[in-house]
């Protein structure tokens, strides 16, 4: 405002410099000065003399009687006065001036120029009167005194006034309203035109409210019509003037132009003959109390509160989306941050569990998150019961724009969701179909189940079990792991799924609510195959005895530890004795039987086959099948001291004589004894065992040839193993001469004892033909005739 009046007074008479007797020109510089900062001009008394003569008519009686006032004021200071006394006479000549303006009776209404030399000369006088660092702007001014009833001054253009009641003020006060183009500290929608009100002194409070009143320009009616005052606090915030009746009566002007900018509508505003004439469309005073002068305009009060939807659905237990929001804005659309919003679950809606959250908040400007200007919006959760629920958002007056006696329109938004129920099961996450896993694994990733409604929304309140099914056609079939889970915010996730047996199975989610099961999508097929290997049984059996030369067929079938059948799988064939005929050795199970076969050319003795899964033939993993060939010779011996069997190392076997048929003495091809091992191991361990046979020679001479078996023992005192033992090359003893057996074994030889034959001690019989001596220390004369303390029970193949 002030540096608008100063602008005006660029081509005035512009004197500046202290108040003393000393005359000073003006200068370019002082004007440029004054033009940047409004300070108080002070003159000498002969400068204010030329700006009194200037500013009245040549020798008018107002000349006069303001040079008279002026020249007592002179006096009283040369005379030394109270300075009182001087600043009670310069007010009085002040307000003689003021008034005679108001009049019309002065030369300085005539052009800018003598009006902004009129103001130096009232800032002139206060400051020769030493009233203070008062600024006079120029423009309508007049003294208010204390005793002075109530009363209203109006500025010569009637655009702007105040009503003052008795006693307003407490000591003689000057009042000023000057156009001004301050913009009044508000986002509210303001209208033309503004004013500074100010007076002096300044920190003089008014002893009373007093009503200020501005013509307002407004492109309709109904604008005028809503607007109110508002003006800028001296702490810079803004408030809103309570609303009184305007008397303004020249507001609403026609004419065929309209100013076309601020400058002219306010120099129309100044100048006591108006340079161009207000169109008001929708024009009028608007008043308002006040107790504290600052630039006033016309505000229209009004906050539009619009939401962005009244009602919608939501899935029970849901967020409703979009989130409730509403957006204040003023009449002309700008949007209005910082203005709290309460959100209010109503009760009924409460009481069905609804919640919101956060139950307030601030309107966001447009640089805060990715809100949009002007907007607050609140998480608003329905509860898990059907119905219809309601949420209420109510803008609060406060803070810098929502100021007491702004209008929220409407004052508050209601919003209304219905909860919807689930209405299916969808799988969201889970193998893609055609997935293979092997039986038993657990099924990756992850299968997750959605409750959603019928518009396919997550059900966030649906809380209720969910199972996973398989089915292989119309069979069902158990689906290890948690197949059961509550639902957690509409959402089941199935981690530990997995199915034992082959085949392709059908996946799929299955639920109900409220007793009606929920449809299903997104079911998804897995192939399960075998787990690895780890039984084998036999399909068939073989003869307990054979001809020897026999081709036998033994079958065996191997399953995973779910009994699933497993092709594919090595099996290993493996004789005894080892030269014993099987091809293949190894065979691979076929499809889909699981099944592996061999063949198997027995030979004569007791012939054992073992099929097994892996070469150490663990407990479990092996099948067992057993034949025996008769032999053309067989001896069958058999004692045992006190019961108990020995270590094989213990003992050398004597064969008493040769077996012969008729006086032909037959040849040896193998022996066989009969075995177990201490322990109880379950699986069989392989022991190589050798046996020396010495024997005499048809030419006389002392003769011995070894051979080795591998053992496969497992444990059993009682198993009573056979163990051939093959000669490379058959020999043949010499006639009525013995055959000595010595064994040789492992390490652990000492636990490897021979088996008791089916004789019993005492038995003559089995004495006469085979003998088992101790070995002593210092060895035995394998030839000699021993002391009997038991035999073995053994088998002798002979070609």
């Amino acid at each position: 405002m002030r540096r608008f009046a100063l602008l005006l007074c660029v081509s005035a008479l512009a004197l500046a410099s202290a108040c003393s007797d000393r005359s000073t020109s003006p200068t370019a510089d002082a004007t440029a000065r004054r033009s940047l900062t409004p300070v108080p001009v002070c003159l000498t008394a002969t400068e204010i003399d030329a700006l009194i003569d200037a500013a009245f008519v040549d020798g008018s009686p107002d000349e006069q009687s303001a040079l008279g006032k002026w020249d007592n004021i002179k006096k009283q200071r040369a005379a030394g006065d109270r300075e009182e006394v001087i600043q009670e006479k310069t007010i009085d000549l002040v307000d003689f001036m003021l008034t005679k303006k108001q009049q019309g009776k002065l030369l300085a209404e005539a052009n800018p120029t003598t009006l902004a030399a009129f103001a130096d000369l009232i800032n002139a006088l206060f400051c020769y009167a030493n009233l203070g660092q008062y600024y006079f702007p120029g423009g309508d001014a007049w003294f208010i005194y204390p005793t002075d009833d109530a009363q209203t001054v109006e500025r010569e253009d009637g655009q702007a006034a105040m009503r003052l009641p008795a006693n307003a003020v407490f000591t003689p006060t000057l009042v000023t309203i000057t156009p001004t183009s301050t913009v009044l500290n508000t986002k509210l929608d303001k209208y033309p035109q503004n004013f500074e009100f100010s007076k002096y002194p300044a920190n003089e409070p008014f002893a009373k409210f007093v009503i200020t009143e501005v013509c307002a320009e407004t492109p309709s009616p109904e604008i005028f019509e809503e607007l109110v005052l508002g003006h800028n606090k001296a702490d810079g915030s803004f408030e809103l003037l309570p609303e009184v009746p305007s008397l303004l009566t020249r507001c609403a002007t026609t004419q065929a132009s309209v100013p076309a900018s601020i400058t002219d509508r306010l120099l129309n505003l100044v100048l006591p003959r108006k340079l161009h004439a207000a169109v008001m469309f929708g024009g009028g005073g608007v008043a308002g109390s006040v107790l504290e002068l600052s630039p006033i305009g016309p505000v229209d009060p009004r906050v539009n509160v619009s939401a962005n939807a009244s009602s919608t659905t939501a899935p029970i237990g849901s967020l409703v989306s979009p989130s409730p929001m509403v957006t204040l804005t003023t009449p002309n659309g700008v949007p209005l941050d910082g203005i709290r919003v309460d959100f209010t679950t109503l009760a009924d809606s409460y009481a069905l569990g609804a919640t919101v959250s956060p139950s307030n908040r601030l309107t966001m400007d447009a640089t805060i998150s990715n809100d949009s200007a002007g907007t607050a919006s609140a998480t608003w959760r329905l509860g898990t019961a059907l119905g219809t629920y309601g949420l209420s958002a109510t803008p609060q007056i406060g803070g810098t724009v929502a100021v007491p006696g702004v209008e929220f329109i409407p004052a508050l938004r209601t919003f209304e969701a219905t909860s919807t129920p689930p209405a299916q099961l969808v799988v969201t996450q889970g193998p893609a179909t055609g997935a293979s896993f092997v039986a038993g694994v657990l099924h990756t990733p992850a299968t997750i189940v959605e409750a959603r409604d019928a518009s396919g929304r997550l059900v966030e309140g649906f809380t209720g079990t969910i199972t996973m099914t398989a089915a292989s056609g119309a069979a069902a079939q158990a689906v290890g792991g948690t197949t059961a889970k509550t639902a957690t915010s509409g959402v089941a996730t199935f981690d530990d799924l997995s199915i034992t047996k082959t085949g392709t199975f059908t996946m799929a989610p299955a639920g109900s609510f409220d007793a009606t099961s929920l449809a299903a999508s997104g079911a998804y097929a897995v192939t399960i195959t075998p787990a690895a290997a780890t039984t084998i049984t036999a399909v068939n059996t073989v003869p307990a005895t054979s001809a020897v030369n026999t081709v036998l067929t033994p079958v065996v079938e191997v399953r995973d530890q779910y009994g699933n059948l497993r092709p594919g799988t090595p099996v290993y064939f493996t004789p005894t004795p080892d030269e014993n005929n099987v091809t293949p050795s190894a065979a691979t199970t076929l499809s889909p039987s699981g099944q592996a076969s061999t063949q198997w050319t027995v030979l004569f003795g007791t012939n054992t086959l073992f099929a097994a899964l892996d070469p150490s033939a663990q407990e479990g993993r092996f099948v067992e099948f057993t034949t025996n060939v008769a032999t053309s010779t067989s001896v069958s011996l058999s004692c045992s001291e006190k019961g108990n069997r020995e270590p094989i190392n213990n003992f050398a076997v004597r064969l008493t004589k040769a077996p012969a048929q008729g006086n032909t003495v037959r040849p040896i091809k193998a022996v066989q004894f009969y075995f177990s091992v201490n322990g109880n191991a379950k699986a069989p361990t392989n022991y190589p065992v050798t046996v020396a046979a010495t024997y005499t020679t048809a030419a006389g001479v002392v003769a011995t040839v070894t051979t080795q078996e591998v053992l496969a023992l497992r444990g059993s005192a009682s198993e009573d193993l056979a163990g051939r033992f093959t000669f490379l090359t058959p020999f043949t003893p010499r006639s009525n001469t013995p055959v000595i057996f010595k064994f040789t074994g492992p390490a652990i030889s000492n636990e490897i004892r021979f088996n008791v034959g089916p004789c019993q001690p005492g038995d003559r019989n089995c004495r006469s033909r085979c003998e088992a001596k101790t070995i002593s220390s210092t060895g035995f004369n394998l030839f000699a005739n021993p002391i009997v303390r038991e035999s073995m029970k053994f088998d002798l193949f002979s070609n």
